[in-house]
């Protein structure tokens, strides 16, 4: 079934210790030994860690060099390829360039699975990168980005594109609210989602889990320096309880 990653602050990481994955970003790896600490011995203790490669948080993505290096230090199961946020083709070329260099150093055997991320802002152009990367045996794993749900008909409208790939499905961040999640109308195509959305309700003091992200900037999720307390997080997290979420998606 589908697993809700949530993201936390470097001050917050032990809050989330007991889930099944984790996503940790290269940028706070390469500036934050504590960090790269923590995510290795989550994943040596049985997690599972993702890495991103920080197009988001940072403007520009770690390139592959970098993301294999930080891939080592925290002993990562899986890396989401460099992309370029809504560009389709210059996301599509450095998809080529990482997998062509994944190839030359590592030959058949990657030692690490695979996300590439679907970029654009048409149907068309998520419909060439599913395309592309269901028929390429290297990509395990297909990334569709949360700026989908400023489209219209949001992100689920894009779900048909992907129903008929044999690769697993990750949305990557949620854009307004947890009842997206509600909305897709095959969530068991769906591997996992990951957010920091949960912290901003818990700062903006929001007792419903599905309502919507607050917009003010006070209540903005700073990874580096924002800490939520563990009485408000259990209070947050015992609504928000992800079997109870998954019982009405499934």
């Amino acid at each position: 079934p589908m697993r809700i990653i949530n993201i936390p602050s470097i001050w917050n990481l032990e809050q989330v210790r007991s889930q099944e994955k984790f996503l940790a970003l290269a940028h706070l790896v390469k500036k934050y030994p504590t960090y790269a600490a923590w995510v290795k011995r989550f994943s040596d203790n049985g997690g599972y860690v993702i890495l991103d490669n920080g197009v988001i948080e940072t403007g520009k993505p770690a390139n592959i060099e970098s993301l294999l290096e930080c891939a080592d230090i925290i002993h990562a199961d899986e890396i989401i390829l460099p992309d370029v946020y809504q560009e389709n083709e210059r996301t599509l070329a450095y998809v080529d360039n990482s997998l062509s260099y994944l190839q030359r150093n590592y030959g058949g055997v990657i030692p690490y699975k695979i996300m590439a991320v679907a970029q654009g802002i048409t149907q068309e152009e998520i419909k060439k990168c599913i395309d592309l990367y269901d028929r390429c045996p290297n990509i395990d794993v297909i990334g569709i980005p949360k700026h989908l749900a400023l489209l219209p008909g949001g992100r689920p409208s894009f779900e048909p594109l992907w129903q008929d790939t044999s690769k697993e499905i990750h949305l990557l961040g949620i854009w307004y609210s947890y009842s997206e999640l509600l909305i897709y109308e095959h969530p068991e195509k769906i591997r996992s989602v990951d957010s920091g959305l949960y912290n901003q309700l818990i700062l903006a003091g929001k007792k419903n889990v599905f309502a919507n992200r607050p917009t003010e900037e006070k209540y903005k999720l700073d990874l580096e320096n924002t800490f939520i307390g563990d009485v408000e997080y259990e209070i947050f997290m015992n609504r928000l309880d992800e079997r109870s979420i998954l019982r009405r998606i499934l």
